[in-house]
């Protein structure tokens, strides 16, 4: 089991895909959850204005650890986050998603 525990109050609003990266990267997230390959998609990717997060995870994890690393990241930031496993994706749906992702790195 995951456990990840950081104050309510150092919530911070993302901007960016750049933002995000670098709030992995300080946390070690992708390593902690064992993700190789996390895109981001939608207007958030696009650097448009955006209600939520939408993340691709390409990896082949269990729901359990894709729910924690969501709940976890969720903890560090207040932006609204949807999370999508590839391999459970519809492929019309996926085929749309890949036509605007930027991956992020950790």
């Amino acid at each position: 089991m995951y456990c990840f525990y950081i104050d309510m109050k150092q919530r911070q609003h993302l901007d960016t895909v750049d933002d995000l990266q670098i709030l992995l990267r300080q946390h070690a997230l992708l390593q902690q959850f064992s993700i190789s390959h996390l895109g981001v998609f939608a207007s958030f990717a696009r650097n448009e204005p955006a209600r939520d997060i939408d993340l691709l995870i390409e990896d082949d994890l269990s729901l359990e650890a894709v729910l924690q690393f969501k709940k976890s990241l969720e903890a560090m930031v207040d932006n609204s986050l949807e999370v999508m496993l590839k391999s459970w994706e519809n492929p019309i749906v996926l085929h749309r998603t890949m036509t605007n992702i930027r991956y992020v790195k950790g």
